[in-house]
């Protein structure tokens, strides 16, 4: 079975997806990586997305917070967006409404968001760029000699200073970044 990148857009699980074949290794990674800034590139553009992360995500911090906003998207991602692992062989990305409303069950009820890091990662970027922060997508191989990158979480430039932010973890707070790093690459997404 080959690996499959599956890129959802548009809040459609149905019919809104690009399924292509997902190269091995740390090529695969920067596959997978330039779909993500892809997807945060156009969300940022769209105003009903910005009006929609103002409102439900940092709701009463404006501008002249711009760190409590960024901590308020990363705190929605970790505790709204439930971690699920990928399908087995498929790597899955989605733009912010996919993230949220793709998953349908038949009679239409929605199911809790869920995704893995890669998930999480573009959600925060793109809310992020929505409302005019830098950030780059951060990936780690967590064990020696790893053939790939195993986890991506995001960096964000606030108050002249970059700000790690992984979701992933329940427990994991503002700020915080893994002291089981092997190898770490930023991937700028607005370069």
């Amino acid at each position: 079975m080959r690996r499959a990148l599956q890129i959802f857009r548009d809040g459609r699980l149905d019919e809104s997806y690009l399924t292509i074949p997902l190269l091995p290794g740390e090529q695969g990674n920067m596959q997978t990586l330039e779909a993500m800034k892809q997807i945060v590139l156009t969300d940022r553009l769209h105003p009903d997305l910005r009006t929609f992360v103002l409102r439900e995500i940092v709701g009463g911090y404006d501008g002249h917070e711009p760190e409590r906003q960024v901590q308020a998207i990363f705190e929605y991602a970790r505790d709204r967006i439930r971690y699920e692992q990928d399908p087995v062989d498929t790597e899955r990305v989605a733009d912010i409404w996919s993230t949220l409303y793709g998953l349908r069950r038949s009679d239409g009820v929605v199911y809790q968001p869920e995704g893995d890091c890669g998930i999480k990662s573009t959600f925060i970027a793109s809310c992020c760029a929505c409302i005019g922060y830098e950030s780059c997508f951060v990936v780690i191989k967590q064990r020696a000699n790893a053939r790939a990158f195993n986890h991506v979480f995001n960096v964000v430039f606030v108050n002249g200073k970059w700000i790690y932010l992984d979701a992933t973890p329940e427990e994991a707070p503002f700020g915080w970044k893994t002291d089981q790093i092997f190898e770490e690459k930023w991937f700028p997404i607005f370069s």
